[in-house]
């Protein structure tokens, strides 16, 4: 009896795979797959009655300016609603620095302004007087120059005193062109 025992677990065995053969290749031979495997979505959003509470009495608030509290408008219990203030702050440097610009921008406003209405008469009458006035003054000195060098050539003059009169000349010349550039700035 003990020498049919493997026998009988071998048959049973081999009996059973071909039996799991025949019905493997009896499905794939009508065209039956296996059933596709089921997808489950999650829900984006749960709606349920309740009280919503953190899970201490400590909630983290993440404003997005910080500052000093000036004022608290709700109370710990208070029911609030999205976007309810819960706090002031101290606003004071952040009104400095809106009205500091607004008076930028008033400045700018009003120098635009005097661009395109050009610059008031008494202004151009002013820059004219003065690119008159160093005009003037560099045609005396540019005579006193020619004079005094003539008095170098015969050597009746120091040389310094041909050098002062030549660097006064040049510095007239200079005020001179930036009379001019003023003048035509204005006009």
């Amino acid at each position: 009896m003990l020498a049919t025992m493997p026998r009988i677990v071998f048959l049973a065995s081999a009996l059973t795979a071909i039996v799991s053969a025949a019905t493997v290749v009896d499905f794939r031979s009508r065209g039956i797959e296996a059933p596709p495997p089921r997808t489950v979505t999650a829900p984006t959003s749960i709606s349920a009655p309740g009280i919503v509470e953190g899970a201490t009495e400590a909630i983290s608030l993440r404003p997005e300016v910080t500052g000093v509290v000036v004022q608290r408008l709700a109370s710990i219990g208070d029911r609030v609603q999205q976007g309810q203030p819960l706090l002031r702050l101290d606003d004071r440097t952040a009104r400095l620095a809106v009205q500091s610009t607004q008076a930028q921008l008033a400045s700018a406003v009003a120098q635009r302004e005097r661009l395109i209405n050009g610059a008031r008469s008494h202004e151009r009458d002013e820059a004219q007087a003065l690119q008159r006035a160093a005009a003037v003054r560099l045609s005396l000195a540019e005579t006193s120059l020619a004079r005094i060098e003539h008095l170098e050539t015969q050597r009746a003059v120091a040389e310094q005193d041909a050098d002062d009169a030549r660097s006064s000349v040049d510095a007239l010349r200079a005020e001179l062109s930036a009379a001019d550039a003023r003048l035509a700035m204005l006009e």
